[in-house]
């Protein structure tokens, strides 16, 4: 019983340090405060720099025909698929989204004329247009965060003035 009773009384006091922090810090919060949202705004960056070097390589991608030449379902579902340019055999690992190919099955594969190791199944302006969802919930996330401390910073000083 005595046991139970301490584990309880430091479980308490162990949150208890927290909270006094947590309200004083986000009651009245700073701009520092911001830094919270970070980690979204290099999520951006990243995959703003991802789409655009995307986009570019859309613009000079040519097609050719492959063949999937193996599968590794513990990996992501993976496929790998070979193709040729120029006489020379190229290899790449695609990710689709079902079980949508059969080892030995024909594929269109998009590459980027200036470097074929850099391949895929998709075309790469479809690839680049899968960032916007992943962009569009970080800047919102980005954005209430900031509307939040401008709000809560704004009625403190009304309060004082």
């Amino acid at each position: 019983m005595m046991v139970s009773d301490s584990f309880e009384c430091a479980d308490m006091n162990f949150s208890s340090l927290f909270e006094p922090r947590f309200d004083r810090s986000w009651s009245n919060p700073s701009w520092w405060n911001l830094l919270v949202a970070l980690p979204w705004v290099v999520l951006v960056l990243f995959d703003l720099y991802g789409f655009r070097t995307d986009q570019i390589t859309a613009a000079r991608e040519q097609t050719t025909s492959g063949q999937i030449i193996s599968h590794d379902a513990p990996n992501h579902n993976r496929f790998g698929y070979q193709f040729g340019v120029n006489g020379k055999v190229y290899t790449g690992w695609a990710s689709p989204s079902a079980d949508e190919y059969q080892i030995g099955q024909k594929v269109l594969v998009y590459y980027d004329s200036l470097d074929p190791h850099k391949s895929a199944l998709d075309d790469f302006a479809e690839t680049g247009d899968r960032i916007v969802g992943p962009v569009s919930f970080c800047l919102f996330g980005i954005s209430g965060v900031s509307l939040y401390i401008f709000l809560r910073r704004r009625a403190i000083h009304s309060k004082i003035y």
